[in-house]
């Protein structure tokens, strides 16, 4: 089974302030889609008042964009799909 999630991703100029030690909001990352094959976990993730998720996938964590309930719907009708 595969899913596909947005996740979000450092652009140059989040990756430059990380690398100096500053703070930076994830609403300033690129947002790609991403194709999962195995999902151990998710996770609520709220950061500035924001509700996203991370996506626990083989020892990693990814950050959605996504409300954790947003991502609960998707697991589970991908799951159907699959499951017929």
């Amino acid at each position: 089974m595969n899913i596909k999630l947005p996740i979000l991703f450092l652009t140059d100029d989040t990756c430059h302030l990380e690398s100096l030690g500053l703070d930076f909001n994830l609403s300033d990352c690129d947002v790609r889609e991403t194709t999962f094959y195995r999902i151990n976990a998710i996770s609520p993730y709220i950061e500035s008042g924001i509700n996203y998720t991370t996506i626990h996938s083989n020892g990693d964590g990814f950050i959605c964009p996504l409300n954790i309930q947003e991502v609960e719907r998707i697991i589970l009708e991908n799951k159907a799909t699959y499951a017929n």
